[in-house]
């Protein structure tokens, strides 16, 4: 899959070169916050806009893997919890009769049939 991110990466920022070498003659004026850029290449304008683009999504991929790796310790642990609590439950010994069940259980038993 980083392969063809990469692919995909390339192709787009080779077609970005391209554009930018066919329109380089062309000015533009450019207002930016209340100051006016008078002859800029339009060029620069659309490289600046990429790498503005690159930059935001970068950030924002970032926080999404911050994310994305709290869940997965989240459920990481919460895993172990439950391995542990099978494996509790998978030592318990049978039990045919009510006296051979652990206290717990018999109240949890009686909790439920008193619902």
């Amino acid at each position: 899959m980083s392969v063809l991110r990469n692919v995909v990466f390339l192709i787009i920022f080779a077609a970005l070169l391209i554009f930018t070498f066919l329109n380089y003659e062309f000015k533009v004026s450019v207002n930016v916050i209340g100051k006016i850029y008078q002859n800029i290449p339009l060029a620069l304008i659309v490289l600046y806009a990429f790498l503005a683009g690159v930059i935001i999504t970068g950030i924002f991929s970032i926080f999404e893997w911050l994310h994305q790796k709290s869940i997965i310790g989240k459920l990481k642990k919460e895993k172990s919890r439950l391995k542990e609590e099978l494996d509790k439950l998978r030592n318990l010994p049978f039990a045919e009769k009510k006296g051979y069940l652990p206290q717990e259980l018999i109240e949890e038993d009686e909790e439920e049939e008193n619902e």
